[in-house]
């Protein structure tokens, strides 16, 4: 916590922005580990002020990474990068230390807490939110971006329905085997081989996604209670329900070369 209570104390503004303590949707504090939350506003625009945590170098440089990624960026579905820069913090022991912010675009919730809060009410919202995922991954993929980290916390949505893509500190430009892709362990029988960045990676991750939110399996009750998916299951006709079943596990097949791309999932979804 030592540099969310250096910012709020020693600082008014981070690179000409505002510092007000904020708490993220679904969270229980401004400091997650990784980074520093601070609510702002720029050009009437809400905004996140995100600093990196200095004491861990590979948050410094997954911060790093997501400022390069989304400086400039203008892509439908993902987060909009508004500002960007580096601040000086003072070190406990004395000395001082140099870390990235970047100024990101603020929407209303995000996917786990719109879960939590049971506001995916039908299989067409849920849908509707799939497609708008589906369709910012494949344009990142088609620029050659792979997003790396997708889960529920990671979509923002907007009370009027916007839906788009955020925390890009695992990423990686496509083909990038610098390190080993991390895939979460909800699917034990189901490890993934990949053993470098492709698009193939996001789309295990938007397999696990179509299972978070269209089953009634151990991982969903363990994060938000059975009661979401199953409702959103009963809605499935049988042959629906056998199709997103099918989607999922095509998706979510150990070796990434036998997986569709994200333009066929696309399809898949649309069709049904």
């Amino acid at each position: 916590m030592y540099i969310a209570q250096t910012i709020r104390q020693r600082f008014d503004r981070v690179g000409g922005h505002e510092v007000v303590p904020w708490r993220p949707p679904g969270r229980d504090g401004v400091m997650t580990g990784r980074a520093f939350f601070g609510a702002t506003e720029v050009g009437g625009i809400r905004a996140i002020l995100k600093v990196a945590n200095p004491v861990r170098v590979e948050h410094v440089v997954d911060l790093r990474r997501e400022i390069d990624i989304l400086a400039g960026r203008r892509t439908i579905g993902i987060v909009r990068a508004i500002d960007d820069g580096e601040v000086t913090l003072p070190l406990i022991g004395g000395g001082q230390v140099g870390c990235p912010f970047i100024v990101l675009q603020r929407l209303d919730t995000d996917l786990e807490s719109a879960l939590r809060c049971g506001k995916l009410q039908d299989w067409s919202a849920v849908r509707a939110t799939l497609l708008s995922v589906a369709d910012a991954l494949n344009s990142l993929h088609v620029e050659g971006i792979i997003h790396g980290d997708l889960k529920p916390d990671n979509i923002l949505m907007s009370e009027l329905g916007d839906v788009v893509l955020a925390d890009f500190g695992s990423s990686r430009q496509l083909g990038d085997d610098e390190l080993e892709p991390r895939f979460p362990p909800h699917f034990t029988e189901f490890q993934p081989v990949d053993t470098f960045y492709t698009t193939a990676v996001d789309v295990y991750g938007f397999g696990v996604l179509i299972h978070t939110l269209c089953f009634d399996q151990p991982f969903v009750q363990w994060r938000f209670g059975a009661a979401p998916a199953a409702r959103i299951r009963d809605q499935l006709a049988s042959v629906a329900s056998q199709a997103i079943e099918s989607l999922r596990d095509n998706l979510i097949k150990p070796d990434p070369a036998d997986r569709p791309n994200m333009e066929e999932v696309m399809g898949c979804l649309a069709a049904i």
